[in-house]
């Protein structure tokens, strides 16, 4: 290697180690401002699918900032850096599969159980987790005097083609299942997030999965745009520099923190919705199904207009009272 290429591995690496220390950095922060509503929203509650979901998405992403943190580096044996390679790659690509079963379990819901429709969002969000494994096995451990322990993937002609393709086809399937749930999402909830505003429910579950889910996947949908246009940019282009694609740095924690974000947001909406249908304690209410909000069904356009009649029919001056219809009723229960 010579000097300006050593030069130009030595930049590359020292910014990579800038953008791993502002994701951890965020993360931590993320962690610090959201832990009471954690705290509040899940540990105090039974636990359920979506609960553990939730823990899922929060904790694994954190135990990944951590390894990948920019930790002083230390002397490492090859079976030592082989370990912590393996482990932490293990991890960072199980971080999709929780993912990949939120975004079903959103197409489940919104689509009136559509089984078939939220098994494509599945597996188009689940795509990450197969193209990189099969990256990892061409992956070796090295032990670098200067660069600590890394992770070295061959790049001979054949193994480049396959590199581009299997960035082309995991971007572009996860792309594909944030377009899908977004068009899926406003289809489902614009109309019913508006008429139960309407009725001053402002944190109702149609809204949140309206607001959050437009918002949160339109950010999620140009965070792997730009992660698979900074991707090929480096692959492609001769002499690039390695890692130069920093944007994927960010990608992972980022969708972690959306996707917490989304899943507190519901919690809080399914627990508002709950005080409103019903004077007693929260525990006795449940979903009739095992996800907790996450399947719950949306009330049709004759419910909502239920709703208004029934709106205007029971305010009184100590506020309002509305009478659910019973489908809205066993919408209501802990996540």
């Amino acid at each position: 290697m010579s000097d300006s290429e050593f030069i130009a591995v030595f930049e590359s690496a020292q910014i990579g180690e800038y953008f791993a220390a502002a994701s951890a950095g965020l993360f931590a922060y993320e962690y610090v401002v959201t832990f009471g509503r954690e705290v509040e929203l899940f540990w105090k509650r039974r636990i359920t699918v979506s609960s553990i979901l939730f823990l899922v998405n929060r904790y694994l992403p954190l135990v990944v900032n951590i390894i990948y943190a920019p930790w002083p580096s230390l002397p490492s044996t090859y079976k030592r850096c082989a370990a912590l390679m393996y482990s932490g790659e293990t991890l960072e690509i199980f971080q999709y599969l929780p993912w990949a079963v939120f975004s079903a379990l959103r197409a489940y819901a919104l689509t009136s159980h559509a089984r078939p429709l939220a098994g494509v969002v599945f597996l188009l969000a689940l795509a990450p987790v197969v193209i990189n494994y099969v990256t990892l096995g061409n992956a070796t451990p090295v032990v670098d005097p200067f660069f600590g322990c890394s992770a070295s993937v061959g790049l001979s002609n054949a193994i480049q083609q396959k590199s581009v393709s299997f960035t082309i086809i995991s971007r572009g399937c996860i792309i594909t299942s944030d377009l899908l749930l977004l068009g899926i999402t406003w289809s489902a909830t614009y109309k019913t997030s508006r008429e139960i505003k309407a009725l001053n429910h402002v944190t109702s579950l149609s809204s949140v999965l309206f607001r959050d889910g437009v918002v949160y996947f339109i950010v999620l949908a140009i965070m792997n745009i730009l992660h698979l246009s900074f991707s090929l940019q480096s692959i492609l282009i001769q002499n690039a520099a390695p890692n130069a694609s920093y944007i994927t740095i960010l990608t992972e924690p980022i969708t972690a923190i959306l996707i917490s974000r989304f899943l507190i947001d519901l919690q809080e909406a399914n627990i508002q919705s709950m005080h409103q249908v019903s004077s007693g304690s929260v525990g006795t209410l449940d979903f009739n199904s095992v996800v907790g909000s996450l399947t719950f069904r949306l009330p049709s356009s004759g419910e909502i207009s239920e709703l208004t009649s029934n709106h205007h029919n029971t305010s009184s001056e100590a506020g309002i009272s509305v009478r659910y219809p019973d489908s809205v009723r066993e919408a209501s229960s802990p996540v």
